[in-house]
């Protein structure tokens, strides 16, 4: 959550695992999709609803993200991280 251009989610996938990113940022969403086109991002605000059906992944990652944002929008994307994942994933 908070991908940016993706690089992580890019470094996850070529490991193997099945990894999603969104970011609020066009901008940033189109430079990662410029560079590896079939990377799964996409654009998405964390101040609404996450893209993702319930209980769908094992781990949410916010690396370098939550600090920067505003308390409501923080406490808004980890109800929804804590939506999104599995029972007795992380986040």
């Amino acid at each position: 959550l908070g991908c940016g251009a993706g690089l992580l989610v890019e470094c996850a996938s070529r490991w193997g695992l099945d990894a999603q990113g969104v970011d609020g940022s066009h901008d940033a969403i189109a430079m990662a999709k410029e560079r590896t086109p079939d990377l799964r991002v996409q654009q998405g605000f964390l101040s609404d609803r996450l893209p993702f059906d319930d209980l769908t992944f094992q781990t949410a990652i916010l690396n370098q993200v939550i600090e920067h944002l505003p308390p409501e929008t923080g406490s808004i994307a980890l109800r929804e991280a804590a939506r999104v994942l599995k029972p007795g994933g992380m986040l």
